[in-house]
């Protein structure tokens, strides 16, 4: 493989200084001068949702956009998964750039969604992560607000496997959610507008999708028109 491999592109949960990255949730330090070094072939180490947004940028005509989003111009690719993370995507005539970020650590008050308390900012990615959902779901049942099993909520949920089991309970959390996201999503698309809308990406996306379309979010596809998260 080694013979045949021209070079390696390694993405990496954390923030890229000068093609070094120290893991977010693990102990680990990356230099890819040192890879490049070690493989004899030249490595590239790069946040991972820049790679997950250089892919969307790659593959234009399938990205699928909220609010009014098209085929070409700027994007915001947000993931919702484990954690969250955005990249702005701004495409060019001879290349397309894609600009990292730590959207995912900057802080929001969840007060008026009914998800915190009103003098506490607390960093999206707590939030908005399907970890964060499911600190909110054990948060409210503690509280009284919802009544699932204890096994439901248990330190190996799943947010996505939590979300498909039929529990009416999750009506008023989801809206709440989906809440909180829109108003976040509002101000992310205020501070950088962008003519080609938000590419929502991730395992906790693809989960939430069908409870967004019917809190009244509006999804509009690229050319192929169909509506979906990924």
């Amino acid at each position: 493989v080694r013979s045949t491999c021209a070079g390696a592109v390694v993405a990496v949960a954390g923030p890229v200084v000068d093609g070094m990255v120290s893991l977010t949730n693990g102990n680990l330090l990356l230099d890819e001068r040192r890879l490049t070094a070690q493989m004899g072939r030249p490595v590239r180490v790069v946040n991972d949702l820049v790679a997950a947004a250089a892919g969307v940028a790659v593959n234009a005509a399938e990205r699928q956009f909220f609010r009014g989003g098209g085929a070409d111009g700027a994007c915001w690719v947000v993931g919702l998964g484990t954690g969250v993370g955005a990249s702005l995507v701004v495409p060019g005539k001879a290349h397309t750039m894609v600009l990292p970020g730590e959207f995912g650590h900057s802080a929001v008050s969840p007060w008026d969604f009914g998800l915190g308390d009103a003098d506490r900012l607390t960093p999206i990615e707590d939030l908005l992560s399907g970890s964060g959902f499911i600190d909110w779901a054990r948060r409210w049942q503690s509280e009284g607000r919802i009544a699932l099993t204890a096994g439901a909520l248990g330190l190996d949920a799943d947010a996505g496997v939590v979300l498909a089991a039929p529990y009416s309970e999750w009506s008023a959390l989801r809206k709440a959610y989906s809440r909180l996201l829109g108003a976040v999503l509002g101000d992310l698309a205020m501070a950088v507008t962008v003519p080609g809308g938000m590419h929502l990406i991730g395992g906790f996306a693809q989960a939430m999708l069908p409870h967004h379309l019917s809190m009244g979010f509006n999804f509009t596809g690229g050319k192929g028109g169909h509506v979906s998260a990924r």
